[in-house]
């Protein structure tokens, strides 16, 4: 249940001679305003009185101190930003008012800090969010630097790479309309697991296909590069699908969480950007630059496994297993791999 909830202290003070009516005027505006399931009243001797409604929204109470010509009340409000604005004007335009002061807090966990609110399931979902989504631009920014070193013309690669990115997670989103259910971690362990094995393989793809069709002669360079830029594609759709995917889950756990998950991603997205040209691209070679990436979703996507039970088939958790294997070999021995890789792939120079 979402507790969620808004709450208003009002304390009133009147001119002139005390009247009982300042008292019925204000429950009568607390009637309009919301809906009232049932009331208490106990008045005091020689004066004063204490109210009490109980409220669909939640409660409303009342403290009258004639002697000082002044009311004390709150209300409780089981929404969240619930504008208590127009119930505290209508107050004014009604009672011969000489000083209000009115405080409206947040209740339950909307009150307490950022992250404090979140239970540890959420806070794993959202650091898994961050981190996929900075795995999804590292493929694509490995394939960018790998297109341009066989293609050439640098500046064009990435922008053409980033273009197609973006409007392929669009069309990543367009379909997951059409395929979504309510088996959200399974779909999403899948995503995950065919993101590590392409994006982990993708350099080494890109340079299998370049140097195999150079070589045979068979077709011209714009299919070459057709067949290049499809890598680009089938990581910005399946990266499309991954978005709502999490977004769902979150929606699931709690309302409004999808948001938050939508703020992790853009934020995994922007380190990303910024770690790959100024940190990774200087210290790694690309292969080991994309097996590093592939491991860290690969990790993710298993991990997503977890009170998973029989939702998802075994192959799949088997395949996650070798695709992380694998990865972590080629982080292994990264400086072989990666001199047998151009030797056999590359047109006689390094990447």
């Amino acid at each position: 249940m979402n507790t969620d909830s808004s709450h208003l202290i009002l304390d009133l003070w009147m001119e002139g001679e005390w009247s009982d009516e300042w008292v019925e005027k204000t429950c009568s505006q607390v009637e309009e305003s919301f809906t009232v399931v049932k009331r208490n009243r106990h008045k005091f001797e020689p004066q004063g009185e204490t109210i009490a409604f109980i409220l669909s929204e939640s409660h409303y109470t009342l403290h009258s101190y004639p002697e000082e010509n002044y009311i004390s009340l709150d209300i409780y409000i089981c929404r969240r930003d619930y504008d208590f604005l127009p119930f505290v004007h209508s107050l004014e335009k009604y009672l011969p008012i000489s000083k209000i002061h009115h405080r409206d807090f947040r209740r339950g966990e909307y009150a307490l800090p950022w992250l404090s609110r979140w239970r540890g399931d959420e806070k794993l979902l959202a650091i898994a969010t961050f981190f996929v989504a900075a795995c999804s631009l590292f493929y694509e920014l490995v394939l960018a630097q790998t297109l341009s070193a066989i293609l050439g013309d640098t500046a064009h690669r990435y922008n053409v790479t980033i273009g197609l990115y973006i409007a392929s997670m669009g069309v990543g989103a367009l379909l997951y309309e059409k395929i979504k259910s309510f088996n959200y971690r399974a779909n999403l362990v899948r995503v995950e697991i065919i993101l590590a094995l392409i994006g982990g393989a993708a350099p080494l793809l890109a340079l299998m296909w370049d140097s195999y069709w150079r070589e045979s002669g068979l077709i011209g360079s714009w299919v070459i590069s057709l067949g290049l830029h499809s890598l680009i594609v089938l990581i910005g759709l399946l990266s499309g699908l991954e978005l709502p995917l999490l977004m769902d889950m979150g929606e699931k756990k709690r309302d409004g969480f999808g948001t938050s998950i939508l703020a992790f991603d853009y934020a995994g997205t922007l380190v990303a950007a910024i770690i790959f040209p100024l940190i990774l691209l200087p210290a790694m070679p690309l292969f080991s630059i994309a097996a590093v990436v592939a491991s860290i979703n690969a990790f993710i996507g298993l991990l997503f496994v977890i009170n998973i039970g029989k939702l998802i088939n075994k192959s799949w958790i088997v395949l996650g297993a070798f695709v992380l294997i694998a990865n972590v070999l080629a982080i292994i021995f990264a400086k072989d791999f990666s001199q047998w890789a151009i030797s056999a792939f590359y047109m006689g120079g390094g990447l």
